[in-house]
Protein backbone atom coordinates (compact mmCIF):
# COMPACT_ATOMS: atom_id res chain seq x y z
CA UNK A 1 0.00 0.00 0.00
CA UNK A 2 1.53 3.29 -1.09
CA UNK A 3 0.79 6.97 -1.53
CA UNK A 4 2.49 9.55 -3.74
CA UNK A 5 2.40 13.32 -4.14
CA UNK A 6 0.81 12.94 -7.54
CA UNK A 7 3.84 14.34 -9.41
CA UNK A 8 6.23 12.67 -11.81
CA UNK A 9 9.24 13.10 -9.55
CA UNK A 10 7.70 12.34 -6.15
CA UNK A 11 8.46 10.44 -2.96
CA UNK A 12 6.13 7.52 -2.36
CA UNK A 13 5.35 5.88 0.99
CA UNK A 14 5.09 2.12 0.96
CA UNK A 15 4.16 -0.33 3.76
CA UNK A 16 4.04 -4.08 3.36
CA UNK A 17 0.40 -4.10 4.52
CA UNK A 18 -2.34 -1.66 5.40
CA UNK A 19 -4.17 -2.40 7.66
CA UNK A 20 -1.19 -3.84 9.52
CA UNK A 21 -2.09 -6.74 11.82
CA UNK A 22 0.45 -6.89 14.63
CA UNK A 23 -0.87 -10.06 16.29
CA UNK A 24 -2.38 -11.13 19.62
CA UNK A 25 -1.49 -9.70 23.04
CA UNK A 26 -2.68 -10.15 26.60
CA UNK A 27 -4.54 -7.36 28.36
CA UNK A 28 -1.94 -5.36 30.28
CA UNK A 29 0.93 -6.37 28.02
CA UNK A 30 3.34 -3.84 26.49
CA UNK A 31 5.45 -4.16 23.37
CA UNK A 32 7.49 -2.16 20.87
CA UNK A 33 6.65 -2.91 17.25
CA UNK A 34 8.71 -2.13 14.17
CA UNK A 35 6.94 -0.92 11.04
CA UNK A 36 9.29 -0.95 8.02
CA UNK A 37 8.60 2.00 5.75
CA UNK A 38 10.00 2.39 2.24
CA UNK A 39 10.25 5.30 -0.17
CA UNK A 40 9.57 3.77 -3.59
CA UNK A 41 9.50 7.18 -5.27
CA UNK A 42 12.36 8.98 -6.98
CA UNK A 43 12.65 11.97 -4.64
CA UNK A 44 13.66 12.05 -0.95
CA UNK A 45 10.88 11.42 1.56
CA UNK A 46 11.10 14.02 4.33
CA UNK A 47 8.96 13.05 7.33
CA UNK A 48 7.67 16.17 9.05
CA UNK A 49 5.72 14.54 11.86
CA UNK A 50 4.06 11.32 13.02
CA UNK A 51 1.03 11.19 15.30
CA UNK A 52 -1.06 8.36 16.75
CA UNK A 53 -4.79 8.11 17.36
CA UNK A 54 -4.42 6.93 20.98
CA UNK A 55 -1.96 8.77 23.21
CA UNK A 56 -2.65 6.44 26.18
CA UNK A 57 -1.99 3.17 24.38
CA UNK A 58 0.57 4.21 21.72
CA UNK A 59 3.79 6.20 21.84
CA UNK A 60 6.17 7.02 19.01
CA UNK A 61 9.56 5.63 20.00
CA UNK A 62 11.49 6.72 16.90
CA UNK A 63 11.15 7.38 13.18
CA UNK A 64 13.46 8.45 10.34
CA UNK A 65 13.55 12.11 9.37
CA UNK A 66 14.47 11.35 5.78
CA UNK A 67 14.40 8.32 3.49
CA UNK A 68 16.26 8.40 0.21
CA UNK A 69 14.60 7.16 -3.00
CA UNK A 70 14.24 3.37 -3.12
CA UNK A 71 15.53 3.10 0.47
CA UNK A 72 13.85 1.61 3.54
CA UNK A 73 13.82 2.53 7.22
CA UNK A 74 11.59 1.80 10.23
CA UNK A 75 9.07 3.45 12.51
CA UNK A 76 9.02 2.11 16.08
CA UNK A 77 5.81 2.39 18.10
CA UNK A 78 5.38 1.43 21.76
CA UNK A 79 2.02 -0.16 22.63
CA UNK A 80 0.36 -0.45 26.02
CA UNK A 81 -2.62 -2.80 25.96
CA UNK A 82 -4.01 -2.10 29.43
CA UNK A 83 -7.41 -0.52 28.80
CA UNK A 84 -9.09 -2.46 26.03
CA UNK A 85 -9.86 -6.10 25.35
CA UNK A 86 -11.03 -7.58 22.08
CA UNK A 87 -10.31 -5.89 18.76
CA UNK A 88 -7.66 -3.17 18.80
CA UNK A 89 -8.10 -0.63 15.97
CA UNK A 90 -5.87 2.45 15.88
CA UNK A 91 -4.15 4.70 13.36
CA UNK A 92 -0.69 6.17 12.72
CA UNK A 93 -0.72 9.50 10.86
CA UNK A 94 2.34 10.46 8.78
CA UNK A 95 2.91 13.97 7.44
CA UNK A 96 5.78 14.45 4.97
CA UNK A 97 7.41 16.91 2.59
CA UNK A 98 6.13 20.12 4.16
CA UNK A 99 2.62 18.75 4.57
CA UNK A 100 2.17 17.87 0.89
CA UNK A 101 2.10 14.16 1.63
CA UNK A 102 -0.23 12.63 4.25
CA UNK A 103 -0.56 8.94 4.93
CA UNK A 104 -2.60 6.91 7.45
CA UNK A 105 -1.45 3.48 8.55
CA UNK A 106 -4.20 1.41 10.18
CA UNK A 107 -3.08 -0.86 13.02
CA UNK A 108 -5.03 -3.95 14.08
CA UNK A 109 -4.48 -6.37 16.96
CA UNK A 110 -6.44 -8.79 19.13
CA UNK A 111 -6.27 -8.25 22.90
CA UNK A 112 -6.96 -11.36 24.95
CA UNK A 113 -8.31 -11.40 28.48
CA UNK A 114 -5.55 -13.05 30.51
CA UNK A 115 -7.71 -14.51 33.28
CA UNK A 116 -10.07 -16.07 30.76
CA UNK A 117 -12.29 -17.45 33.52
CA UNK A 118 -15.82 -18.21 32.33
CA UNK A 119 -18.25 -17.70 35.20
CA UNK A 120 -22.06 -17.34 35.29
CA UNK A 121 -23.37 -13.79 35.66
CA UNK A 122 -25.72 -14.99 38.43
CA UNK A 123 -26.84 -18.10 40.33
CA UNK A 124 -30.63 -18.36 40.08
CA UNK A 125 -32.46 -20.92 42.23
CA UNK A 126 -36.22 -21.55 42.35
CA UNK A 127 -37.28 -22.59 45.85
CA UNK A 128 -40.11 -24.72 44.46
CA UNK A 129 -37.59 -26.91 42.61
CA UNK A 130 -35.31 -27.53 45.59
CA UNK A 131 -34.93 -31.05 46.96
CA UNK A 132 -33.18 -31.24 50.33
CA UNK A 133 -30.81 -33.99 51.35
CA UNK A 134 -29.23 -34.99 54.65
CA UNK A 135 -28.69 -32.23 57.15
CA UNK A 136 -31.43 -30.07 55.67
CA UNK A 137 -29.16 -28.59 52.98
CA UNK A 138 -29.74 -28.06 49.28
CA UNK A 139 -26.63 -28.09 47.10
CA UNK A 140 -26.16 -26.47 43.73
CA UNK A 141 -22.95 -26.95 41.77
CA UNK A 142 -21.62 -24.17 39.55
CA UNK A 143 -18.79 -24.70 37.10
CA UNK A 144 -16.10 -22.09 36.63
CA UNK A 145 -14.49 -22.93 33.31
CA UNK A 146 -10.78 -22.42 33.00
CA UNK A 147 -9.57 -23.19 29.44
CA UNK A 148 -6.02 -24.39 28.95
CA UNK A 149 -4.97 -20.90 27.81
CA UNK A 150 -5.97 -19.36 31.16
CA UNK A 151 -3.19 -18.01 33.35
CA UNK A 152 -5.26 -17.66 36.54
CA UNK A 153 -7.71 -19.54 38.71
CA UNK A 154 -10.10 -18.93 41.58
CA UNK A 155 -8.33 -19.44 44.90
CA UNK A 156 -11.08 -18.52 47.34
CA UNK A 157 -14.87 -18.02 47.46
CA UNK A 158 -16.55 -15.87 50.13
CA UNK A 159 -19.95 -14.37 50.86
CA UNK A 160 -20.36 -10.62 51.09
CA UNK A 161 -21.51 -11.03 54.71
CA UNK A 162 -21.21 -13.60 57.49
CA UNK A 163 -24.04 -16.14 57.32
CA UNK A 164 -24.68 -19.59 58.79
CA UNK A 165 -27.41 -20.53 56.33
CA UNK A 166 -25.17 -20.56 53.23
CA UNK A 167 -21.99 -22.56 52.77
CA UNK A 168 -19.52 -22.41 49.89
CA UNK A 169 -17.17 -25.19 48.82
CA UNK A 170 -14.59 -24.62 46.06
CA UNK A 171 -13.04 -27.67 44.41
CA UNK A 172 -10.20 -27.72 41.88
CA UNK A 173 -9.23 -30.69 39.76
CA UNK A 174 -5.83 -30.09 38.11
CA UNK A 175 -6.72 -32.51 35.31
CA UNK A 176 -9.94 -30.73 34.25
CA UNK A 177 -10.72 -27.46 32.50
CA UNK A 178 -13.03 -26.18 35.24
CA UNK A 179 -13.39 -25.60 38.96
CA UNK A 180 -16.56 -26.48 40.87
CA UNK A 181 -18.24 -24.09 43.30
CA UNK A 182 -20.83 -25.79 45.49
CA UNK A 183 -23.44 -23.53 47.08
CA UNK A 184 -25.16 -25.19 50.06
CA UNK A 185 -28.35 -23.64 51.41
CA UNK A 186 -30.19 -24.49 54.62
CA UNK A 187 -33.87 -25.33 54.21
CA UNK A 188 -34.98 -22.47 56.46
CA UNK A 189 -33.49 -19.86 54.17
CA UNK A 190 -35.61 -20.78 51.15
CA UNK A 191 -38.77 -20.96 53.21
CA UNK A 192 -38.48 -17.19 53.54
CA UNK A 193 -38.94 -16.72 49.82
CA UNK A 194 -36.83 -14.16 47.99
CA UNK A 195 -33.10 -14.01 48.76
CA UNK A 196 -30.35 -11.92 47.24
CA UNK A 197 -26.74 -12.41 48.36
CA UNK A 198 -23.33 -12.05 46.72
CA UNK A 199 -20.37 -14.39 46.28
CA UNK A 200 -16.91 -12.91 45.82
CA UNK A 201 -14.44 -15.08 43.94
CA UNK A 202 -10.81 -14.19 44.63
CA UNK A 203 -8.37 -15.04 41.84
CA UNK A 204 -4.58 -15.14 41.61
CA UNK A 205 -4.64 -12.53 38.83
CA UNK A 206 -3.60 -8.95 39.63
CA UNK A 207 -5.62 -7.73 36.62
CA UNK A 208 -8.90 -9.14 37.93
CA UNK A 209 -8.38 -10.04 41.60
CA UNK A 210 -12.11 -10.41 42.36
CA UNK A 211 -15.25 -11.51 40.54
CA UNK A 212 -18.69 -10.96 42.11
CA UNK A 213 -21.65 -13.27 41.42
CA UNK A 214 -25.13 -12.72 42.92
CA UNK A 215 -27.17 -15.59 44.36
CA UNK A 216 -30.88 -15.12 43.71
CA UNK A 217 -33.49 -17.41 45.24
CA UNK A 218 -37.08 -16.88 44.18
CA UNK A 219 -40.22 -18.57 45.59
Amino acid sequence: MSLTLGRTRAPEIYFQQNPWHIGEYLLGETTTYEFPIKNIGIEPLIIDDIKVSCSKCMRIASYPKEIAPREESSIFIEFNFDEQKGRFKKQIFITANNGLLNYTLYVRAQILYPTFLIVPDKILIKASEIDYVEGGFFSKNVRIYRPTSAISKVIEANLDEMRNDIQLILATNPDSDYQTLTVKLKKAITNKGYLHAFITLKTDSSLEPEITIPIIIIP
